[in-house]
């Protein structure tokens, strides 16, 4: 049995990636450039800190980039 059939079978509430998810974002974003930026953010992140990890506080960078991705999406 997988993870989902489990779940699903449990009673689970939250949303399988194969169910379409509930419109709870802002309108009129576009999942496609948020994922894109998200990625982006990540790469360039991880890049600078590996650069530089004594002057990257990688969990700071993470904590304000997905506060304010969070707060963008809030309807």
């Amino acid at each position: 049995m997988s993870m989902l059939s489990a779940a699903d079978e449990a009673g689970s509430q939250g949303p399988p990636c194969s169910r379409e998810p509930s419109p709870t974002a802002r309108p009129g974003l576009d999942p496609a450039i948020l994922a894109a930026e998200t990625a982006a953010f990540l790469e360039g992140a991880h890049l600078l800190w590996l650069l530089d990890p004594e002057q990257v506080d990688l969990t700071t960078l993470h904590r304000s980039c997905f506060g304010d991705l969070a707060a963008r999406l809030k309807p």
